[in-house]
């Protein structure tokens, strides 16, 4: 197995099993979004954050883990593709301040393709002033 990366250094890291056929595929990648802040008023239910990703990668890409976290409370998220009426995970995953994660996904909506965009929503506020949601991906 061979690696490679982009000319400009921390960019993109390609994979090949021989010789001269680089790919990106198997790469795994996260991103992050937080909403609110610890200082701020608390947050209420039922908000909703559009585009908190926006699948650029230049192919398709599989989510494979969300893990949130809290200042307080137990609040919990969820995400879906944007204009979707599917969840991407199986139920509502709750915050707290060590972190909680997910990887139970409903069939079919963890499938990114390139310009795919993702959406959070805040199904329960709890007490908390500030979410903030990781999300692990692999690269088809």
């Amino acid at each position: 197995m061979y690696f490679a990366t982009d000319a400009m250094p921390g960019q993109n890291l390609y994979l090949c099993t021989s010789v001269n056929t680089w790919t990106r595929a198997g790469i795994t990648r996260q991103a992050g979004f937080m909403l609110g802040q610890d200082s701020g008023p608390p947050l209420t239910d039922g908000i909703t954050q559009g585009d908190i990703f926006t699948n650029q990668i230049g192919s398709g890409v599989h989510i494979t883990k969300v893990w949130c976290s809290c200042d307080g409370g137990s609040p919990a998220i969820q995400l879906k593709k944007h204009g979707a009426s599917s969840n991407l995970m199986t139920g509502q995953l709750t915050c707290s301040t060590a972190g909680a994660s997910s990887t139970a996904f409903n069939s079919g909506e963890d499938a990114y393709s390139d310009g795919a965009r993702l959406d959070l929503s805040l199904v329960t506020a709890s007490t908390t002033k500030r979410v903030t949601v990781y999300y692990r991906y692999t690269v088809d």
